[in-house]
């Protein structure tokens, strides 16, 4: 399989599709409790349940999600029955997920350059195939990578780009 630059001087972040974006566990985790930014994680759900943007993330998210909000419940931070509404409420959203396998390949090229997990490698090798940005509430992943992979976006910076698409 042939892999695109890590980072080519012709790509500019003005040219990824912003109708669309790949999301990861810790911003769908911002839908359901109070973080910080999850005021801006709410608005980037609205506008996807208004039709004014597509949410798409590998099927990895499912696990990511249903461990995190597991990981509440034996913490005693959650009631399982809060739990098993937070996972029912995620799947009826019936968010685009992408089966992991379909990424995998670029996911571990990803993971080889940037020495970061193959798990982040995959939303970042998604939101490449779809030309799209990857937000991710993940900063220390975003820092590490932002500078050679263009596509990883910060939750607060992509709602402020919003914020200037919408004026």
């Amino acid at each position: 399989m042939r892999h695109t630059p890590l980072y080519a001087k012709n790509h500019a972040t003005s040219d990824l599709a912003m109708n669309k974006v790949v999301i990861d566990s810790s911003i769908a985790l911002k839908w359901f409790f109070p973080e910080p930014d999850s005021v801006r994680a709410r608005s980037l759900l609205r506008d996807y349940q208004l039709g004014r943007l597509l949410i798409l993330s590998p099927d990895l998210i499912v696990s990511e999600l249903t461990n995190a909000v597991w990981w509440r419940q034996m913490n005693r931070k959650l009631a399982a029955w809060d739990g098993r509404a937070v996972l029912e409420t995620f799947h009826a959203l019936r968010m685009t997920l992408v089966p992991s396998i379909e990424l995998m390949d670029q996911a571990y090229w990803l993971a080889t350059m940037t020495q970061q997990s193959v798990y982040d490698s995959l939303y970042v090798a998604l939101a490449r195939r779809e030309k799209c940005h990857f937000l991710t509430a993940d900063e220390q992943f975003a820092h590490a990578v932002r500078k050679v992979i263009p596509e990883v976006m910060d939750l607060s910076v992509w709602m402020k780009s919003a914020d200037t698409r919408k004026r």
